[in-house]
């Protein structure tokens, strides 16, 4: 005699478990999916930085872009052993010493990149160079698009102080720059990630932080509120994000960069970067340290003044080059 379905052990047992299993699968698929490469989403990236940095596998490719009136860009490509890729632009004085340079490596917002080197003026007594981020089509992401490809903007970030340090193993070679004169400028969303770099590689002689800040979840509630006005789905956004990037936050990392000087740039009026984010970084550096108040807004690849001030203001502060004894 057959026994009813709503009666059966095993179908009983299938209706309770079949749920459970899903959940499980949907979690390790939750996973894979935001763990590219193997980045760890809890735990410490120490040792990911290191091994995606790699060395240069081949030799650069370079395109020179020449501007009418004003010294040459080279457009280079540098490809690690491990797959990274790393995309960057550099303006050398056209005049320039056989060796004794500075160097300013740069890293933006991710709609700028390497176009920094284009709209800034000529880096009279310096070389220049600012990198793209890690991830093609960054430019274009938004909306859904941006949110199906968050894995890979996840990855991107956490490629960025890799890429910084495979850019410098790059640009040391070049024969006018100063070894020992290397400023790592990192402004709006490459602020944060200069504290990390500048805190895995001591090459860098002094870090820069632009206009940024820390805790996550205070800076993303606050610049999705356009995006999101209502409260519960905004914080739970922050929450999210907060959760994706916690362990490449600034105030994490930046102590390790002392004893070598660490600056803190804000902007009187910042309409995206919240006082107690930025507070939160300079209270979490060690000294040497200096917080540098500019008056304006936001910086903007537009505001050619702006960007121009900031140049000149690390040109005021470089250290010159020592005098021979």
């Amino acid at each position: 005699m057959a026994v009813p379905l709503l009666k059966s052990r095993r179908f009983w047992k299938w209706f309770l478990l079949a749920p459970l299993c899903l959940t499980v699968l949907g979690f390790l698929g939750l996973w894979a999916w935001l763990t590219p490469r193997g980045l760890p989403l809890f735990g410490e990236p120490r040792d990911y930085f290191m091994e995606r940095k790699g060395t240069v596998a081949a030799a650069p490719a370079v395109k020179s872009i020449v501007e009418e009136g004003r010294a040459p860009v080279s457009h280079v490509r540098l490809a690690s052993d491990s797959g990274l890729v790393v995309d960057l632009a550099v303006r050398r004085p056209e005049h320039r010493p056989q060796q004794g340079l500075p160097l300013v490596l740069l890293v933006g917002g991710y709609r700028t990149g390497k176009n920094a080197v284009h709209l800034a003026a000529d880096g009279n007594g310096m070389v220049l160079a600012a990198i793209d981020y890690p991830l093609p089509g960054a430019r274009t992401l938004k909306g859904f698009r941006a949110v199906a490809a968050l894995p890979q903007i996840r990855g991107a970030i956490y490629d960025t102080p890799p890429a910084l340090m495979l850019a410098l193993d790059y640009l040391i070679t070049l024969p006018e720059v100063d070894p020992a004169r290397i400023e790592l400028v990192g402004v709006s969303m490459g602020a944060p990630l200069v504290c990390v770099a500048g805190a895995l590689d001591a090459r860098f002689t002094r870090v820069w932080a632009v206009q940024g800040g820390g805790d996550p979840f205070a800076l993303f509630y606050h610049l999705l509120e356009r995006k999101i006005p209502s409260a519960p789905p905004r914080y739970l956004a922050a929450r999210i994000i907060e959760r994706l990037l916690l362990t490449i936050s600034p105030e994490r990392w930046v102590a390790e960069i002392s004893p070598r000087p660490f600056v803190l740039v804000t902007a009187a009026d910042d309409e995206r970067i919240p006082k107690s984010c930025a507070d939160l970084v300079f209270d979490s550096a060690r000294e040497p340290r200096k917080r540098i108040d500019l008056p304006g807004e936001h910086i903007q690849p537009e505001h050619g003044e702006m960007i121009d001030r900031l140049f000149q203001m690390l040109r005021d502060h470089m250290e010159p080059p020592p005098s021979p004894e």
